[in-house]
């Protein structure tokens, strides 16, 4: 065993170095040293060892975890105390049979030649059983030995250790403040049988070296969880798309004539028939045919209606003016334009909506003048944290006949985006250079039926699939599946996911910090 005036004089440089050790404390990353001991009630003593370098963690080389509730080992108690009392004399080496494959060989000497352990065998004591686990009253006799404590404080503290051979030296810990017992408030019992977890030896081996406990700048709030979700419908030629927050809101954009069952079953998938809202990009019956029957289909509620506004003269057909008169009634409808938003979900999982054309006074954005239904509709930006979606309905390209090129109007405001539902059914009329390249999307989804109008162009699946994977709900020939539904899956933070349910393509990308 060492002189007691070396270990004065350890113990003299251990305070000496106090102050520095709060100053590293100030200067912890978030969380501290480690990320698995946030919250725990030793974080503070942890942080004061390592600063001493008693301990350097327990997944070397990375050490960024320190595994409290591990049980001490021999082995490791070895290497605490032989760092904390700087112990340098490993009398010779190999002074036990049994740890010649223990990382900890050097220490388990250098304790040895202390006096702090004889080995674990008694009386041969050839072995040191480096693998052990520490029990409490073990423990005690491998500190009060390294700090050379002698007052027992007149003995039998505690009521529970009676019966074990280290009572006495429980007493001379529990003497000189470094347990206070194992029941509090009571603290009548030691527990002395039980294992000395890794976090509770910091707190025993701070309180034995005086070392003030470093309370590390709290950690980072955690990464908000749960996803957004968002089916494309195959609803032949037409649109449909559900879209479930990560707090459980839902909302529908456009239900196609006589493909309301397709939309409920979505809707059943997402466990949810409580919409939160209805949107409507436009008019006209591919978009807008199937919404009442979705809506008064039942268990499905609707909080509000978001469309362009307009009264009962705003579209010359009988579906828009079932319509019409249903929101009227109804008295929800809630018309939106340019710069408005609606969301599903709030704080940290809030999916905004954001409005960037709506020809709702015959203006679409930038004040350009628009007459064709499609290019008065809803053009709308979502976001998710650092997920971008474009959907925009039915709006054109080009200036061509009576059609606005409401997409070069939109382009720059709308920039860069993972995911673009594709314009008006990949009509020619539609995504044109100037959009493409500027919303540049990863994925592109065209919504598309049996249909005489040429949709989608050939030229229009080309220019969306030199900036990424082109998906397509169902043929243009005959109304059958080519991915049917196409699912979007994204946490907004780290990663997202488009996957076609029918063919089994799936695409997986990176998100870029927003």
């Amino acid at each position: 065993m060492l002189p007691v005036v070396s270990r004065i004089i350890r113990l003299a440089i251990a305070f000496v170095v106090l102050v520095p050790a709060v100053v590293v404390g100030a200067a912890l990353p978030p969380g501290g040293t480690f990320t698995d001991d946030d919250g725990n009630t030793h974080e503070g003593n942890i942080e004061a060892i390592a600063a001493e370098g008693i301990t350097r963690g327990c997944n070397p080389p990375t050490n960024d975890l320190y595994c409290p509730d591990d049980p001490v080992t021999r082995g490791q108690m070895a290497a605490f105390l032989v760092r904390a009392m700087g112990y340098t004399d490993d009398g010779g080496g190999d002074l036990f049979v049994d740890d010649d494959d223990s990382i900890f060989e050097n220490d388990i000497d250098k304790l040895a030649t202390a006096g702090v352990t004889k080995g674990c065998n008694p009386p041969d004591n050839t072995e040191y059983c480096p693998d052990d686990f520490v029990t409490r009253g073990q423990m005690a006799a491998f500190l009060v030995r390294a700090m050379g404590y002698t007052d027992d404080g007149g003995g039998d503290l505690f009521v529970d250790d009676d019966d074990s051979i280290f009572e006495n030296d429980i007493d001379k810990l529990a003497t000189a403040g470094v347990t206070k017992g194992c029941n509090p408030p009571t603290n009548d019992r030691y527990c002395p049988d039980d294992l000395v977890e890794r976090d509770q030896m910091a707190s025993f081996l701070a309180r034995a070296l005086g070392l003030d406990p470093i309370q590390p700048p709290p950690p980072p709030p955690p990464a908000p969880s749960g996803d957004l979700k968002v089916i494309f419908v195959a609803v032949r030629q037409g649109d449909a798309a559900v879209y479930k927050g990560a707090c459980g809101e839902v909302g529908l954009i456009d239900t196609n004539r006589f493909r309301s069952a397709e939309v409920l079953a979505a809707l059943d998938s997402l466990g949810s028939r409580t919409l939160e809202w209805v949107s409507v990009s436009h008019y006209d019956t591919d978009h807008l045919g199937g919404i009442l029957d979705v809506v008064q289909a039942a268990g499905v509620t609707v909080g509000a209606f978001h469309d362009r506004g307009g009264g009962a003269n705003a579209k010359s057909t009988q579906t828009y003016a079932d319509y019409y008169q249903y929101v009227t009634n109804e008295g929800n409808r809630q018309p939106v334009d340019i710069g408005d938003k609606f969301t599903l979900c709030s704080g940290n999982q809030e999916v905004t909506f954001s409005v960037v054309s709506a020809g709702t006074d015959g203006t679409a954005a930038g004040g350009l003048p628009v007459s064709e239904e499609n290019d008065k509709g809803l053009c709308l930006h979502v976001e998710y944290r650092n997920f971008d979606l474009a959907t925009c309905g039915d709006i054109n390209g080009t200036d061509d006949g009576s059609r606005s090129n409401v997409e070069s109007a939109v382009a720059s405001s709308i920039g860069d985006v993972e995911v673009a539902k594709v314009n008006h059914h990949g009509s020619s009329f539609s995504s044109n250079i100037t959009y493409v390249s500027s919303l540049s999307a990863q994925a592109a989804v065209i919504s598309v039926g049996k249909n005489s109008f040429g949709h989608p162009d050939p030229a229009v699946i080309a220019r969306w699939d030199t900036h990424g994977t082109v998906f397509q709900t169902q043929s243009a020939i005959d109304n059958s599946f080519v991915d049917g539904n196409v699912v979007v899956t994204t946490n907004g933070i780290t990663q997202f996911q488009v996957a076609g349910q029918q063919s089994g393509l799936n695409l997986i990308e990176q998100l870029d910090e927003g």
